[in-house]
């Protein structure tokens, strides 16, 4: 059976993890089945007025859905297995991400698999004959407004001048010297937070050479170690623990940085549709920051009666270093110095 080659298709997959391998940060199967009876018909009619084309279109139990990337081949029959053949250009991406179903573009499923379909292919072939009545620049078919029209030009606009961004991310410190907190038990950093580059889950704290005792918290003293990307964090430094005049250790972020990326399916046959479908490839990002604690000497210096104990005034003192160089002078006062 071959099927006239107007028909634009959308495939579910049954996936099977059987041909070649990809990157092991992608989650893209290595093939796929699909099966022509589970295949479901949309009249283009409906959305386009005059229009003779026509949609097929099948949702997996799992809600992946796999478009056709070919319009002059033909449509599989039966049940097909499709083997990963290439990533493809991050225009397919955009789209791909940008429509449905994980976006709703009209409030119409049918409508928005249809809106999505007619977008990919505009890509492949601009040219081609079946968009010869659309003008999607102005958002008009026949010359009249339409929504599939005004929804393909805002996915294509929108691929042109898209390219993947690298996931980063970076923590942002304003200040690496702790101070002392106000009870004196603990040594406490400014509040830190992150910035990131791409789409970055929840990030993570740790630390190393830290002293005994160290910990992480959140703005509110609550003690942990994953935050959501737009959350600060505290260090904080037991005072105890500092046996130097000085000490400084690492803190570190780590979080998952996730691309969704497009890739192309064929069959063994030349003559069947090729497939394209969104798979997101996850890599770590890291990033760190250094935190440092001087420790301070304090010496307090008291005249006192000897037998009232009280601060006796009126008195000039001076301290001087080991080589008898004055490092201070005063009256001695009511108070300590």
């Amino acid at each position: 059976m071959k099927l006239r080659n107007i028909f634009i298709c959308l495939i579910a997959v049954v996936v099977s993890f059987l041909g070649i391998s990809v990157d092991a940060a992608s989650t893209a199967p290595n093939s796929y089945n699909t099966n022509f009876s589970n295949f479901h018909l949309l009249d283009g009619k409906k959305y386009l007025d005059g229009a003779s084309l026509h949609f097929y279109y099948k949702v997996n139990t799992d809600g992946k859905v796999i478009y056709c990337y070919d319009q002059e081949r033909d449509v599989p029959t039966g049940i097909t297995t499709y083997k990963l053949n290439s990533e493809v250009s991050a225009k397919y991406a955009y789209i791909l991400e940008n429509g449905y179903p994980n976006k709703s573009l009209t409030g119409d499923n049918d409508k928005d698999y249809f809106i999505t379909g007619m977008a990919i292919w505009y890509v492949v072939n601009p040219n081609n004959s079946i968009f010869r009545n659309f003008d999607i620049s102005n958002g008009t078919f026949l010359g009249k407004s339409n929504d599939v029209a005004k929804w393909m030009g805002k996915l294509v606009n929108g691929a042109n001048s898209y390219s993947y961004a690298k996931p980063s991310i970076k923590v942002n410190n304003p200040n690496s010297s702790m101070s002392l907190s106000s009870d004196g038990k603990y040594y406490v950093s400014n509040q830190i937070s992150v910035s990131t580059t791409g789409s970055v889950g929840n990030y993570t704290v740790s630390l190393s050479k830290a002293p005994t005792g160290t910990i992480v918290t959140d703005v509110n003293g609550n003690k942990k170690n994953t935050f959501a990307i737009n959350a600060k964090f505290i260090v904080k430094v037991p005072v105890s623990s500092i046996k130097s005049m000085s000490s400084e250790f690492s803190v570190n972020v780590k979080a998952t940085g996730t691309i969704n990326k497009a890739y192309l399916y064929a069959t063994s046959s030349s003559a069947v549709q090729r497939t394209i479908a969104l798979y997101s490839v996850s890599n770590d990002v890291n990033a760190n920051t250094t935190l440092n604690i001087t420790k301070t000497s304090k010496v307090v210096i008291s005249k006192k009666d000897a037998t009232t104990g009280e601060e006796l005034p009126g008195a000039t003192l001076v301290l001087k270093d080991s080589k008898g160089n004055v490092k201070d002078t005063w009256v001695s006062t009511n108070e300590s110095h």
